[in-house]
């Protein structure tokens, strides 16, 4: 079948004879089929849908604007509306401009051959600053609006792939919105790595509030071992609990490291394969956290709690 935009479906013959009786009964019936389906409304995934530098809807009221925006300005950009221009659907229109109208250092971000990329906001701006960020309420406050920004780009993939992409009116769905798949990538690598940043934040607290000192928590032994050793003679309830509430925090994000990580299908094979194995290193780790690491801190504190007079 051929089908050109606004023209009706035209069945090419799959043999070379002229006459279409000889033409299969089943395809015929196949093709009747399509051809009373409204292609041109039809949503159709592939590269010639998805928007180079993704969705950046940040007119007013854009749901997922608004928390991108916050996200950002809880790492200290400056969002302000007379920081970026939107052009007349409401997305961002010059990302050098508005990364130009920053305070962090120009080295973070430089712009390529064709300037800079909507994508690297998130994938090399927003990553270089998160990594050398400890402020827990500043990682906590992007962590969340990511987060919501995450869940509701997925409500819209998910919507549009139950084939409630078109609007009542019969409109076909807009480009911008195709590109939530792409968006959900770079977006939910930045909420790995603020994950990821306040867990290594919290476990440290807890580390050192029991005098193990800055360990590396990535460490399985640390959690099987060295900890549950320590806590097992500790005798200060106050410090033991702080211990407790900070790794009951830790666990917490790296869970949402975990799930984040999980929705990642790589499509290379060795992609795959190092994917694979980080999933499987950040299960053991919550499990040893889980199973093993607080339970040996509630342990002690039980044991103060009955020595006390």
């Amino acid at each position: 079948m051929r089908k050109t935009k606004g023209e009706k479906p035209v069945l090419l013959r799959a043999d070379w004879k002229s006459d279409e009786n000889d033409i299969d009964g089943e395809l015929k019936e196949r093709f009747e089929t399509l051809c009373n389906k409204k292609l041109d409304a039809e949503v159709i995934k592939g590269e010639d849908h998805i928007l180079k530098g993704g969705c950046r809807s940040w007119h007013l009221g854009d749901e997922i604007g608004d928390n991108e925006r916050a996200a950002l300005c809880a790492m200290g950009f400056k969002t302000d509306i007379d920081v970026y221009i939107l052009d007349g659907g409401g997305m961002v229109d010059d990302i050098d401009s508005f990364w130009n109208a920053q305070d962090f250092d120009r080295t973070i971000w430089p712009a390529g051959s064709n300037g800079r990329k909507w994508e690297e906001l998130w994938s090399i701006a927003l990553s270089k600053i998160l990594k050398s960020c400890s402020d827990i309420d500043k990682l906590t406050e992007c962590g969340r609006h990511l987060k919501e920004s995450i869940r509701l780009r997925e409500e819209k993939v998910r919507k549009y792939s139950h084939g409630k992409g078109v609007t009542g009116g019969g409109e076909k769905m807009s480009e911008k919105d195709r590109s939530h798949d792409s968006m959900l990538f770079h977006v939910g690598n930045a909420f790995i790595l603020t994950a990821r940043r306040l867990y290594y934040t919290y476990s440290d607290i807890a580390l050192k509030t029991v005098g193990l000192g800055k360990k590396n928590c990535t460490m399985y032994k640390v959690w099987s071992t060295l900890l549950p050793n320590k806590v097992k003679d500790f005798n200060d309830k106050n410090r033991l609990e702080k211990c407790r509430a900070h790794l009951e925090k830790a666990l917490e994000w790296r869970n949402g490291e975990y799930e984040q990580k999980e929705k990642i299908k790589p499509e290379d094979k060795k992609k795959k394969e190092d994917h694979e194995k980080r999933i499987v290193e950040l299960r053991l780790m919550i499990e040893v956290i889980k199973d093993t690491a607080l339970p040996s801190i509630h342990q002690r504190l039980i044991e103060l709690n009955n020595l006390a007079p």
